[in-house]
């Protein structure tokens, strides 16, 4: 509070005027005045203080800030920029990763009147794809608003590095810790677990939990101990979290533990002619280390405790260790499942397994084929399609490499009686962008087909997939999606229907849109060429 308004609240009796500032020139007038009583000399100084602050003061000196560096790439072209622009909104924001790996690819940096809205995204996928195409001015930029630093955080080394992320894990919100671990637990792994062995015990469950989660970056043996002791944690999050951890570390006594109780309840032999047969035979009384390690032998509709306990056992075996352990190729494996009495139970146990190892753990994925193959038959002699068909399928597409999945989901829209059953608006997503030309070919056929021949309820849901491939089809297809469509007069007596047209209009206009910027990223590089 300003001293002079502080005696002014409560009285010069209580407060005396405190002595003016003798370092403003100004200050000097009010040792030639002679007051009769301190309210007068409060009043004369309020009054000069406030002559002072109306005339203002020189304005201090700081020195220029240095120019932004000259650009290393391309510069966009005013129609590049406008689409850019254009799909930087949320309607279009799913065209940019496109848009973006273009740009990078031809060396054209990103526009610099949209820079304050790119530097503004908060999406951690889409920073990274926009960091190798923001060029020099957003580097330049970034050094004057905080919430941009980002932008250079791949240009911090070293010392200078580890000196930041330590002053915001010891002084940062919880939030700013937790991404200052991360950080440093991709370029430090050993001194990351350092931090978390010091600061583990002092931390609330929900943010010991939410902390633990940084060791998944770079999870390697030597996380093992640490982990182990957090195996008896008080939150029982937290022990989930150290289990799952500890089971994706090959070698870890919890893997080794379950992969022996895994040879306890899966068991196989061979026949005279080499046939392979499986047992299932979980114990009857779920073990008391066994509840310890997290198997909670619970009773489901349709799942006895018994059963529930060897599901989980199986879910936490690498599907590649019984590949090794029964010396079978994966179509063996599957083929002796076949009819199994477990059958359900036992490709249960193995689907959730591969949804948690197929990441680390490659040999896995030989399984991922044959799955396919096994579910396109289930199918096959299905009229109709239910809900545990389409979510199966998903669950396969979420661990199938992209190559693979194109060739599936090809072969299911040439082959399936009707691949409008199968939640193709669904299994799109999971794929890369832009598809194949052998994926993309084979849409647009069946699509046609569709909406020329059909109005029922099956093409009402394949209008879903319309937008999906207007982002997704091959760039060697676009002449044949801008192509007329025919629709089936019917059609437009089908509520279900309404939106086909509407629907096919702005499929034709993703396509343009990246139509055209492809063809401008491409002159933006070549007209620079030319004049350089």
């Amino acid at each position: 509070m300003d001293p002079l308004l502080k005696t002014a609240l409560v009285g010069t009796a209580k407060s005396p005027v405190p002595a003016p500032d003798d370092q403003h020139p100004a200050a000097s007038i009010l040792t030639r005045l002679t007051f009769e009583t301190p309210e007068q000399q409060l009043l004369v100084q309020a009054g000069l203080n406030a002559v002072i602050q109306s005339a203002g003061s020189v304005p201090t000196q700081i020195p220029s800030l240095p120019s932004a560096p000259e650009e290393t790439g391309f510069t966009p072209s005013d129609q590049a920029t406008q689409l850019l622009s254009f799909v930087l909104s949320p309607e279009t924001i799913d065209l940019l990763p496109e848009f973006l790996g273009l740009m990078a690819e031809s060396n054209v940096h990103f526009p610099h009147r949209l820079l304050p809205q790119a530097l503004d995204l908060t999406n951690s996928t889409r920073r990274e794809l926009l960091r190798p195409v923001l060029g020099e001015r957003a580097r330049w930029l970034a050094e004057f608003n905080p919430n941009w630093t980002w932008v250079n955080d791949d240009r911090i080394e070293g010392d200078q590095l580890l000196a930041d992320l330590q002053s915001r894990w010891d002084e940062g919100v919880f939030n700013d810790r937790v991404a200052a671990l991360q950080q440093l637990r991709r370029v430090r792994p050993e001194r990351a677990r350092a931090w978390l062995e010091e600061s583990i015990g002092k931390e609330k469950g929900d943010q010991r939990r939410k902390l633990l989660e940084a060791l998944r970056t770079g999870l390697s043996a030597d996380d093992a101990a640490f982990l182990e002791k957090l195996q008896s944690d008080r939150a029982e999050k937290v022990r989930e979290i150290v289990r799952e951890m500890l089971l994706l570390i090959p070698g870890s006594s919890l893997a080794v533990r379950m992969q022996a109780r895994g040879l306890t309840v899966l068991k196989a032999n061979r026949s005279m002619i080499g046939k392979l047969a499986l047992s299932f035979e979980p114990p009857a009384e779920c073990p008391a280390d066994w509840e310890r390690d997290g198997i909670q032998p619970t009773t489901t509709p349709g799942l006895g405790p018994r059963a529930a306990a060897g599901l989980q056992v199986l879910a936490a075996i690498p599907p590649s260790f019984w590949l090794q352990h029964f010396a079978c190729t994966p179509q063996e494996l599957l083929t002796a499942v076949r009819g199994h009495e477990f059958e359900e139970v036992i490709l249960e146990g193995w689907l959730q397994a591969l949804q948690r190892f197929h990441v680390i753990d490659s040999a896995s994925l030989e399984l991922i084929p044959p799955l396919w193959s096994l579910y396109e038959s289930r199918i096959a002699n299905k009229v109709r399609l239910d809900l545990q068909d389409a979510q199966l399928a998903l669950r396969l597409a979420s661990m199938t490499p992209p190559a693979t999945a194109e060739s599936i989901f090809e072969n299911l829209l040439r082959s399936r009686p009707d691949p409008t059953e199968l939640p193709f608006d669904e299994l799109f997503r999971s794929l890369p962008r832009p598809w194949g030309n052998a994926l993309s070919t084979a849409y647009l056929k069946f699509t046609r087909k569709v909406f020329q021949t059909r109005a029922d309820v099956g093409a009402g849901r394949w209008v879903n997939t319309l937008l999906l491939a207007a982002l997704g089809l091959h760039p060697d297809r676009f002449e044949d999606a801008l192509a007329p469509w025919t629709v089936n007069p019917e059609v437009f007596n089908n509520m279900r229907m309404l939106r086909l047209e509407e629907q096919l209009r702005r499929f034709g206009e993703v396509i343009k849109t990246r139509q055209s910027f492809r063809r401008e990223v491409a002159a933006s590089s070549v007209q620079k060429k030319e004049t350089s």
